[in-house]
């Protein structure tokens, strides 16, 4: 969104975070790992304000380990719902309502604050843009990280591919 605003012709988010990126994570975690939401609330917490970290649980070293803080300090700092309100180009936003990772009322925060987007919530697609029906357990769709050769659902490039035609 911040690139999009020095000049691109149009955006599209695609399962994109409609608040900050650190709150999107502790949600991720808390309900992967309950017992780690709060270690990891604090250790964004100490980004946030020192710019590091160090006081997080070694279950989720892989997001705090020391070369990506610097990224992670840089992310947290943008809200995307303000983000996209400076867009004066034209929008879509997109979310799958079988995506694990990021919520569909993700999508909605971001719809809220730029109402003139088009939006689409494409039935049964996960956060990979996989089809996945019928899956109450998500085994299906964490199974289907690892095939590669499940294909892209057509509504998504079909969606995509009009809102191009559209605005160019």
């Amino acid at each position: 969104m911040v690139a999009a605003q020095k000049g691109a012709d149009g955006f599209i988010s695609i399962a994109g975070a409609g608040q900050e990126i650190d709150d999107v994570i502790v949600d991720q975690i808390e309900k992967q790992s309950p017992g780690l939401k709060e270690n990891a609330r604090q250790a964004f917490d100490d980004l946030r304000v020192n710019g590091f970290t160090e006081s997080y649980n070694p279950l989720i070293a892989s997001i705090f380990r020391k070369s990506l803080q610097p990224f992670l300090f840089t992310w947290i700092q943008y809200n995307p719902q303000e983000e996209i309100k400076k867009l004066k180009i034209p929008v879509l936003i997109l979310n799958g309502d079988q995506d694990i990772q990021v919520q569909v009322s993700e999508a909605e925060k971001l719809k809220a604050a730029k109402p003139d987007a088009e939006y689409k919530i494409i039935e049964n697609m996960n956060h990979i843009f996989k089809e996945i029906k019928n899956d109450e357990n998500n085994l299906e769709n964490s199974k289907s990280y690892n095939q590669f050769d499940l294909p892209v659902m057509p509504e998504l490039i079909e969606t995509i591919s009009n809102f191009i035609k559209k605005h160019n």
